[in-house]
């Protein structure tokens, strides 16, 4: 992995999510113009963008239902299991998870906090969204996490 500094990294992970845009839904789908989920986006922009290591787990596969039907706080695993530790306040590049059921179960890219996220959703595909006052987003209860935080901790 390229050494980047902090302003390099989160412009990355930016654009590459930038480049993710109209990209359709699709459940368990990580190719960007073909189709993603929120989950895949997050480990897709990230991985292409170049800040995670070669070796970080992608996430499983799961059912997009699950954060309805349990409390198992698979989305944030997945995020912890790739490096991202939780902030308070998020910045451009870092990752906002929503509680969408029982568990936090969707989550987008942090462009300008909290003006502009990219996201996926069904029927619409990757978009950009204001992060608290649109559609299902608004009211919703968040936590940030950062990958930098993650890969500076040494």
């Amino acid at each position: 992995m390229k050494e980047l500094s902090e302003s390099e990294f989160r412009a990355a992970i930016v654009e590459e999510a930038k480049r993710w845009l109209r990209t359709p839904y699709k459940n368990t789908g990580c190719i960007r113009g073909v189709g993603t989920n929120c989950a895949m986006l997050l480990w897709g922009v990230a991985s292409c963008a170049g800040v995670l290591a070669p070796d970080a787990p992608a996430p499983r596969w799961y059912t997009p239902q699950l954060h309805v039907h349990s409390k198992d706080e698979r989305l944030i695993e997945y995020v912890k299991s790739y490096g991202a530790r939780e902030v308070d306040e998020p910045k451009p590049g870092d990752i906002v998870v929503y509680l969408s059921g029982q568990s936090h179960g969707h989550a987008g890219i942090v462009i300008q906090w909290p003006d502009l996220i990219v996201h996926t959703l069904p029927n619409i595909g990757c978009c950009y969204a204001h992060g608290i006052k649109e559609g299902r987003l608004a009211g919703m209860t968040r936590r940030y996490f950062s990958l930098w935080a993650g890969i500076k901790t040494e």
